[in-house]
């Protein structure tokens, strides 16, 4: 069994919930780096992209970080810097599953943690929706805190809430994520993902802000067969997540957005992608897109 194995076996186990907890964010980082990575993590001289995002982990942690990665605190910030238009429709926000009304949303939206990842249901038609399960997941949701996870600070202090926006319909394509790469307050590449709502068929793939192909990929998607076509206001897209990482004035950013036929849609600000786990390949573009990031 491999350590990766042997260590989720034991963090399934309150018990090894409860022991992972008590360990200091420095020594947990270089516990789990090791099982996921297959490697060493070396904070004293980090190289690689990933091992500086676990070293920003530590030595990174403004306070206003927490309202940035917070999906609902983070609207004003964004309504502040670009404007509102951006903004997906806010349809509720709820600190209690029992408070949500289901029967006030419309047929189609989506609810989520506004604190977490991945908590997401996408509601199609509302008569079909199973409000109970539904409720729970929303329930374990509020449960859940990301700094846990990773140690990814900006998440330990934010509240648990759960929000309904409006559903995007993009049509036969399905929602296309545009997710920019900025260093430093300047957006270097971003990768296209699609189809993410099933992991299973998913698919991203790295490109440069002309929209030529970046020589890496994710070891856990497989890329695009086809390239698809950049939005005709894609530099507007490059813009706004420019002013967006500039305000931020983290070291590292990624700026998440949607592009529905031509109407630009803000989706979130994540610190650490992969919480500082992704393994690329080729190995050796980990060190290269590492070299885009000065600590």
């Amino acid at each position: 069994m491999s350590l990766k194995a042997k260590l989720f076996n034991i963090y399934k186990t309150p018990f090894g919930q409860y022991m992972f907890r008590l360990l200091p964010d420095s020594i947990y980082i270089k516990i789990q780096y090791r099982a996921i990575m297959g490697k060493k993590l070396n904070l004293r001289h980090p190289k690689g992209f990933n091992e500086k995002l676990q070293w920003l982990k530590l030595h990174d942690r403004k306070k206003e970080y927490e309202i940035y990665a917070d999906k609902f605190a983070a609207r004003d910030f964004v309504k502040n810097v670009i404007g509102d238009k951006y903004l997906v429709k806010l349809l509720g926000v709820w600190d209690n599953v029992n408070d949500i009304n289901y029967d006030m949303l419309p047929e189609k939206f989506v609810i989520k943690g506004a604190h977490d990842s991945g908590s997401v249901v996408v509601c199609r038609d509302k008569g079909k929706l199973d409000r109970v399960d539904t409720n729970e997941k929303m329930r374990k949701t509020l449960k859940k805190n990301n700094y846990y996870y990773g140690r990814d600070w900006p998440y330990k202090h934010i509240k648990p809430r759960i929000i309904a926006e409006e559903y995007l319909d993009n049509g036969p394509l399905g929602l296309i994520d545009y997710k920019f790469y900025c260093f430093h307050g300047e957006p270097k590449f971003l990768y296209i993902s699609q189809g993410l709502e099933n992991h299973s068929t998913a698919c991203i793939t790295f490109y440069d802000l002309k929209g030529k192909r970046m020589p890496f990929q994710r070891a856990d998607y497989p890329t695009h067969s086809i390239d698809p076509l950049l939005p005709e206001n894609f530099d507007e897209m490059i813009q706004i997540a420019k002013k967006l990482a500039c305000e931020v004035k983290a070291p590292f950013i990624r700026i998440d957005l949607y592009n529905i036929n031509g109407r630009i849609v803000f989706s979130e600000i994540t610190f650490r992608p992969c919480s500082g786990y992704m393994k690329f390949v080729p190995q050796e573009w980990d060190n290269k897109v590492g070299e885009m990031l000065t600590l």
